[in-house]
C-alpha cells in the first residue's frame, strides 16, 4: 500500500515533485485546485518540460509526431491540458517553447484553425523556411504530396479544395501560371485557357512577335514549358495552328509554314 501524503505538505513541494508522486501512484492525482492556482501556468511549463526533456528525452521531431491529447492523458496530465491550456496541445507546447513550433507541425491542428490568412502564412513558411524553394523549385516540385508530407494536406483540402496551385497563387498572387507547376488542376484546360497559355509563352516568356514565333517556335520549345498538351488537345497537334489562333491578326508571309 502506498504511504499517505500529508496534504498540507504538498504545497511545499515543487510541481515536478508532485508530478513524480502522481506518476509513482503515491498520489492518485494532482491536489484539488492545483491547476487553477496563480502559478498554474508556471507549474504546467515545469511539469511539461520535465516530461518531455527529462523523462522521455524527446527530440523536436518526436515532439511533433507524438504530442496529442492522448499523449497528455497517458502521462497523467489531461487535467493540466484541460484547465491550463483549454484542451489545446499547441497552446501547451507554444507556452512551454514559445514560437518554436508551428501549429501545423503537430499531429493535430487545432479545430477550426485554418483561415485564408493562416493558409498563406503556412504556405510561405513551407516554401521559404522549411523547403527553401526557389521559384524554379516551386514549379518543379511543389505538389499536394509535398504539402501533405509537411503536415499541410488538411490545409490544402480545407481552404483550397486540394489545389496546390490555388495555395501557391494565394501566397504569391500572379507569380505563377497553373501550367508552370507540376500538375495542372483537374478540369483546368479549355480552348480559352489554351490560347492564353500560348500567348503567355510567346509574349511573356519568349518575348517574340507573332511573326517571329511562327519562325522560331516549335514543339520542342512548347513542350519545354509544359504546353504540349495544349497543342494536341486543341490544335490537332499543330503548333502553327495554335500560334495563328492565338494571334488572329497574324498575316501569313512567304516565309511562314
Amino acid at each position: 500500500m502506498k504511504p499517505k501524503v500529508d496534504k498540507v505538505d504538498l504545497y511545499e513541494l515543487s510541481a515536478v515533485e508532485i508530478y513524480k508522486m502522481v506518476l509513482e501512484r503515491a498520489l492518485f492525482r494532482f491536489p484539488k485546485g492545483f491547476w487553477v492556482r496563480p502559478d498554474a501556468e508556471k507549474n504546467a511549463i515545469e511539469v511539461t518540460q520535465y516530461l518531455l526533456e527529462n523523462l522521455l528525452h524527446l527530440t523536436n521531431e518526436q515532439i511533433k509526431e507524438t504530442l496529442t491529447n492522448e499523449f497528455f492523458r497517458i502521462h497523467r496530465l489531461s487535467g493540466m491540458l484541460h484547465v491550463v491550456f483549454n484542451h489545446s496541445t499547441y497552446k501547451a507546447i507554444n507556452t512551454v517553447y514559445p514560437d518554436k513550433f508551428k501549429p501545423w507541425e503537430l499531429r493535430c491542428v487545432p479545430q477550426s484553425y485554418w483561415t485564408s490568412e493562416r493558409a498563406i502564412q503556412a504556405t510561405k513558411w513551407l516554401v521559404e523556411e522549411k523547403l527553401k524553394y526557389s521559384k524554379e523549385d516551386i514549379k518543379k516540385y511543389l505538389t499536394l504530396n509535398i504539402f501533405t508530407k509537411n503536415g499541410l494536406g488538411g490545409m490544402v483540402q480545407t481552404i483550397y479544395n486540394c489545389s496546390s496551385f490555388k495555395a501557391i497563387n494565394l501566397a504569391y498572387p500572379g507569380k505563377f501560371k497553373p501550367w508552370e507547376l507540376v500538375y495542372v488542376p483537374s478540369g483546368y484546360w479549355n480552348m480559352t485557357v489554351g490560347i492564353e497559355s500560348i500567348k503567355w509563352l510567346i509574349e511573356d516568356i519568349l518575348k517574340l512577335s507573332p511573326q517571329e514565333a511562327v519562325l522560331k517556335v516549335n514543339m520542342t520549345v512548347i513542350s519545354k514549358y509544359g504546353l504540349g498538351i495544349v497543342i494536341y488537345r486543341f490544335f490537332e497537334g499543330s503548333y502553327i495552328k495554335a500560334i495563328k489562333t492565338a494571334f488572329p491578326e497574324l498575316v501569313r508571309s512567304p516565309n511562314q509554314v
